[in-house]
């Protein structure tokens, strides 16, 4: 059992976040909610399980929910690999989960503004285009910084509840499973 463990996970990881990816869609939502999951599995099993879960959860919710999650797999799997890195590194501490999934929040959106910029030419939502527009008009800042402006409330939101939440799943999981996956529970 102690082996089929973390498949497990990364398959409750995965089930997390496609059902977050059809709520988000189904009620056409400005965040993607696809991050729960991925950031979960990397408190438990470490980058190289936050970014299958990542890429994973990308291409089953872009290939059976919407099809606009496939080309942001990239940043999924980075949120999971950073997720993963951080909470090795810091041993799943609180406050610097919380540090890091703020500093996720940064990169994810310096990686998924360049992809709706490219590939969607702009954001997907005309609410945060509003923002944008609203923004670039009375700053004078370029489409792209307003649009990342717009857009950083919503994905700090997104990864830092998404961290919170998988935080709280850690600190309810049984000892015998912590000392399965082999974390250090004392800082749980």
């Amino acid at each position: 059992m102690n082996n089929k463990l973390p498949y497990l996970i990364t398959a409750f990881g995965i089930s997390i976040n496609v059902l977050g990816g059809f709520i988000a869609t189904f009620y056409d939502l400005p965040i993607f909610l696809n991050n729960l999951g991925t950031i979960l599995c990397g408190l438990l099993l470490g980058p190289a399980g936050g970014a299958l879960t990542g890429l994973f959860s990308n291409l089953i919710i872009g290939s059976t929910v919407n099809s606009v999650y496939i080309p942001f797999t990239i940043v999924n799997v980075v949120v999971g690999f950073v997720a993963g890195y951080a909470a090795i590194k810091h041993d799943r501490e609180f406050t610097s989960m919380l540090v890091h999934a703020f500093l996720i929040s940064i990169i994810a959106l310096c990686l998924a503004i360049p992809i709706e910029m490219f590939i969607f030419g702009g954001p997907l939502d005309q609410t945060i285009l509003s923002y944008a527009t609203t923004i670039n008009l009375n700053t004078g800042l370029n489409i792209s910084a307003a649009i990342y402006f717009a857009e950083f409330p919503l994905m700090i939101a997104d990864i830092v509840l998404s961290a919170i939440w998988a935080y709280v799943v850690l600190m309810l999981l049984p000892k015998k499973v912590l000392d399965i996956l082999k974390i250090n529970n004392e800082n749980i």
